[in-house]
């Protein structure tokens, strides 16, 4: 029940070292690895401007690169399987992979370019209005233009290239990248005919060759060439019938079609989660389960499939992994990709089903459920029309659902039932004009509950005052609500320094003591009034929240929220 509410961060810079770009032989020799800086942004002033721009910005990125954009391994896996059924190719064609990678893209980057590429990328949409796009723009040049970090005490802003972290980085890079390649450079590369496939996630790119390897080496001096007024340049090119790209090793076969598998870097020290450590049992069944899943989905023939299956389990032997459970697991997640692939297979078939829904408590039981409905499908379908069944489960009970928000852990028995919101401290002067829970408090001939959990030392709380003068008059206007971010004391402090009668500057500045001056002049005291804390919200809803009271209980109306106060 405690609204747990973060503050402005500053923002910082941190190194990210790069081991994986180390060999056997450098890491051996202590060799300091190359460093990325990165920026921490959230938290920091501009952080929610970020997570503003950043869906429209991903939506626009997304579309504008489509025609290259890889969003991560499946998504590679799945464009190169269809390029393998879409694309006749003969073994006597002398096709090679190649793969290409930009040097320091983030600080590669100008701001002015990366604003004239999103620019482009914005004119070319047509879903989102001429108004939004300029705010886009502008917003996304704020962000760049204002970034700031702080490292070792100091502050720091970026002199070259663009943030590194932040909501937005990627899909500038993107749209930088597109523009770059597909805008300004594809019209004047000579050999551009002889790329049949080019595929990019950020700054990587995969692409199948349909030259030689020195005609090759000459396109990408030419890429270079041209790419290198705008600042950007590519290297650790690799060309060949073999590349590695992302965590996949890629290769073409005798008849040219493109075979894949799980790529480990020599480094991998292949560790896993040992079983004697204290975790959930179950969560060790996951890390097999789930690393099986990985390798079968990343091979794409049976054979390099069962090597890497073979070295995982007798890699996780040595994390203290069960023998004899792993061959359990195996089938499973043999089962489960081809069960994700079919599902893959009919999503689009799917898309305009209607949804049935069932919520249903985490059982063993549900596997079955689920395969009797599956295999029902065709019957309801039947009977039901296009409809989807789906068992939403809900989630099952955790250590902190068990021991910290366990009410049933407190015997109500031998737990004092709390009688009022006081906070019972010696000399408070808040507590002795608190409601007590039992009070029956009507307003506008509804009934207000107060929060029982609360205490007049919490802060961003809604609370109510009523006068107790006027609460025995039918008919007449005697309620107030009222919000505070500091502590509820604190608050009422405020208005009890408000009721000072010879000192008009003062009581005209709360609805309480002008409430008093009109009716009560004569006995003109802050105790005619009795408060109670109604709600504890989020610093940012209690506007809202002190609105929504305002209007069910009609105190806007007929209550001293329609006071006119000076500020």
């Amino acid at each position: 029940r405690v609204a747990i509410t973060a503050g402005p961060e500053i923002p910082y810079a941190y190194p990210l070292y790069k081991v994986h770009k180390l060999s056997q032989e450098q890491i051996e020799a202590k060799t300091i690895p190359p460093v990325r800086l990165v920026h921490a942004t959230k938290g920091g002033p501009l952080y929610r401007l970020e997570k503003f721009v950043s869906p429209y910005v991903t939506q626009i990125s997304r579309k504008y690169c489509e025609e290259e954009f890889i969003l991560d391994t499946p998504d590679i896996i799945s464009q190169i399987n269809s390029y393998n059924k879409e694309t006749l190719k003969g073994a006597s064609r002398n096709l090679l992979l190649f793969t290409l990678d930009v040097a320091a893209l983030y600080p590669s980057i100008r701001p002015e370019l990366a604003l004239t590429a999103l620019e482009d990328a914005l004119n070319s949409d047509t879903n989102f209005s001429q108004e939004l796009k300029a705010a886009l723009h502008e917003f996304t040049d704020l962000i760049f233009r204002e970034s700031f970090v702080t490292y070792q005490g100091e502050g720091y802003i970026n002199k070259e290239g663009i943030p590194t972290g932040n909501c937005i980085s990627r899909q500038v890079a993107d749209v930088t990248m597109h523009w770059l390649l597909f805008k300004q450079i594809k019209g004047k590369m000579k050999n551009w005919s002889l790329v049949d496939l080019w595929r990019r996630f950020i700054d990587d790119v995969l692409g199948v060759w349909l030259g030689t390897v020195r005609q090759f080496n000459l396109f990408v001096e030419q890429l270079n060439k041209l790419a290198e007024p705008f600042g950007i340049r590519f290297a650790d090119q690799q060309i060949g019938k073999t590349v590695n790209f992302l965590d996949i090793t890629l290769t073409l076969d005798t008849y040219n079609q493109i075979q894949y598998r799980l790529y480990r870097k020599e480094t991998d020290a292949r560790n896993y989660l040992r079983t004697d450590s204290f975790h959930p049992h179950h969560v060790f069944e996951s890390v097999a389960f789930s690393q099986m899943i990985r390798i079968i989905e990343r091979n794409s023939q049976d054979s390099t499939c069962v090597e890497d299956l073979m070295e995982l389990k007798a890699d996780l032997s040595k994390s203290g992994h069960n023998s004899v459970k792993l061959e359990e697991i195996e089938p499973r997640a043999v089962v489960r990709v081809l069960e994700n692939t079919h599902g893959a297979n009919r999503s689009k078939e799917s898309e305009n089903a209607d949804n049935l829904v069932f919520s249903v408590q985490h059982s063993s039981d549900n596997i079955q459920l689920k395969k009797l409905i599956h295999e029902l499908g065709p019957d309801i379908r039947r009977i039901c029309g296009d409809i989807r069944v789906i068992f939403a489960t809900r989630k099952h009970p955790s250590i902190g659902n068990r021991v910290v928000k366990n009410r049933q852990l407190g015997n109500k028995a031998e737990c004092p039932q709390k009688t009022s919101q006081k906070c019972s401290a010696p000399g408070c002067k808040t507590c002795p004009v608190l409601f007590d829970l039992d009070s029956k408090i009507m307003v506008n001939g509804m009934e207000l509950n107060l929060d029982e959990s609360l205490t007049c030392k919490d802060k961003h709380i809604i609370y109510v005052a009523q006068c107790q003068q006027c609460r025995a008059i039918e008919g007449s206007e005697d309620t107030y609500f009222g919000q505070t971010l500091t502590p509820f004391h604190i608050r009422l402090n405020g208005h009890r320094n408000k009721f000072n009668i010879d000192d008009r500057a003062l009581y005209e500045h709360s609805a309480l003591s002008m409430h008093c001056y009109d009716v009560h002049k004569d006995t003109f005291s802050f105790d005619c009034f009795k408060f109670g804390i109604v709600k504890k919200t989020k610093p940012s809803l209690l506007d809202r929240e002190e609105a929504r009271f305002c209007a069910k209980f009609r105190t806007n109306v007929w209550g001293l929220n329609r006071m006119e106060i000076k500020r």
